[in-house]
């Protein structure tokens, strides 16, 4: 679910794409055979964008003809950037637009915005999550498996404080947050 290239332009074209390919290819740098699916749109069986894929060793698959649920994750998402973002806004200038977009997507989709699909996470809490499991197996020992599950319990404590405290005391709240061992998500950083 999380957004990891994009791009804005006045025009649909293959630089778009190209644009948004780059930005998400570089901050994921992926192995060879990854499947790239999109619509049939033109920008996406241009000439240069499908000697791009094959550079970088992608795999192209595209929807059927007519079926928007072969993309429904992209589909959904853009669905709820136009809900939440474009349709309630008045942009005075594109430079403004574009500031606004790129908020909501680096800033509140991808870190704060929870998402029912990934049990209510972020996505970004949800792969840091996903990273911390993937390398439980490769811990040296079980001191480390059980200092990481008290820091994951601490997490998932201070979580569960900051939606109870939406509905009750502010002083009761940080109260019981002064118990909880500090942790910051980046102590996981080196698994």
């Amino acid at each position: 679910r999380k957004i990891i290239g994009w791009s804005m332009q006045t025009t649909l074209g293959q630089s778009l794409v190209l644009d948004a390919f780059d930005m998400a290819y570089q901050r994921t740098q992926p192995d060879a055979g990854v499947i790239f699916h999109s619509d049939r749109g033109s920008q996406y069986a241009s000439r240069a964008f499908r000697r791009t894929l094959k550079q970088k060793k992608f795999r192209q698959s595209m929807s059927r003809k007519g079926d928007c649920y072969d993309n429904a994750c992209a589909e959904s998402f853009f669905h709820t950037l136009k809900v939440e973002e474009v349709y309630p806004c008045l942009y005075a200038t594109r430079a403004e637009a574009r500031h606004r977009i790129f908020d909501y997507i680096e800033v509140f989709y991808n870190r704060i915005r929870r998402h029912s699909y990934l049990d209510y996470l972020s996505p970004e809490e949800f792969e840091h999550r996903w990273r911390i499991a993937a390398n439980w197996s490769s811990m040296k020992s079980r001191q480390d498996q059980l200092a990481v599950t008290e820091k994951m319990s601490a997490l998932l404590t201070v979580d569960y404080l900051k939606e109870r405290s939406k509905r009750g005391s502010r002083q009761k709240f940080e109260a019981v947050l002064a118990t909880v061992p500090d942790v910051e998500p980046e102590e996981f950083d080196r698994l």
